[in-house]
């Protein structure tokens, strides 16, 4: 395959895992860095690559043509915090952009950038089909299972959590005692979890879905080690994901921090709604 691919690359590991698989099938790999996202260690792992400000996204966009690139995959998390505020009111094409969205959850920011990117000739790719080992069977993956408190906690969390992540405020709820202790909006996954445990101590329970319309190329739901580590943290005692829309990275090294720690974590299917 002589395939140029472009990647615009946030921070966390997908970025690793996908250029990764992306080398391995022979693609030609552009990446164009995020300043105080990309983790630089990105850079060692052969592609080429560019660093720009998270407002440069017509620098971005010349960057890939100037390659030929025509497919480009967004991976990665860039913080919303890094978007608004003084890099928007120090860019007037950022600030119209912004100005011109009915709201500035994730889904929109990123549904805007995907727009506009196509309007200049890139498409933005579906990461679904690289993604497919990374999507657990349903069922217990760690030694202990889930007690039945532990299942109350996450059933009671479940439809709540979908409703959130439809809602474009998150994709994470931490539960005690069907009691919801925290929820997760701009700060993402893993502060969620560490503010739950200052809240209400040990023994959360975390849940996390995708949307019910979800867009592998929008905001893609992850786990992996980082969680467990903040689970840790924060004395939950287990996780609980959504089949084939959560992704669990490196879960051999997770689990086994999960065991040692004898957290649950449980791939749950998502039941029929009745309408």
């Amino acid at each position: 395959m002589d395939e140029k691919l472009g990647i615009i690359a946030g921070s966390g590991e997908i970025v690793h895992f996908i250029l990764q698989k992306f080398h391995r099938e022979g693609s030609k790999v552009y990446l164009a860095l995020i300043e105080g996202e990309t983790s630089p260690e990105v850079t060692s792992l052969g592609a080429e690559s560019h660093w720009f400000q998270v407002s440069d996204l017509n620098q971005i966009i010349q960057f890939f043509q100037d390659k030929g690139v025509q497919k480009v995959f967004m991976l990665g998390k860039v913080r919303p915090t890094s978007i608004m505020g003084r890099p928007a009111e120090n860019n007037s094409f950022l600030s119209g952009m912004l100005n011109s969205l009915p709201d500035r959850s994730a889904k929109t920011l990123i549904s805007g950038a995907i727009n506009y990117l196509a309007s200049q000739g890139l498409e933005v790719g579906d990461l679904t089909p690289y993604l497919q080992e990374l999507f657990l069977s349903p069922g217990v993956v760690t030694r202990r299972k889930p007690t039945s408190l532990e299942e109350e906690d996450a059933q009671y969390g479940l439809f709540l959590a979908r409703q959130l992540a439809d809602l474009e405020i998150g994709q994470t709820i931490v539960i005690k005692a069907k009691t919801v202790v925290a929820v997760e909006a701009m700060e993402g996954t893993d502060e969620t979890i560490k503010r739950a445990g200052l809240l209400a101590g040990q023994g959360t329970v975390v849940v996390k879905v995708g949307r019910t319309d979800q867009d592998n190329r929008i905001d893609l739901p992850v786990v992996g080690k980082q969680t467990i580590e903040a689970m840790k943290s924060a004395g939950s005692t287990a996780l609980f994901i959504e089949q084939g829309k959560v992704a669990f990275l490196k879960p051999q090294k997770a689990i086994e921090i999960a065991d040692q720690e004898e957290m649950a974590i449980k791939v749950i299917s998502f039941p029929d709604q009745e309408e």
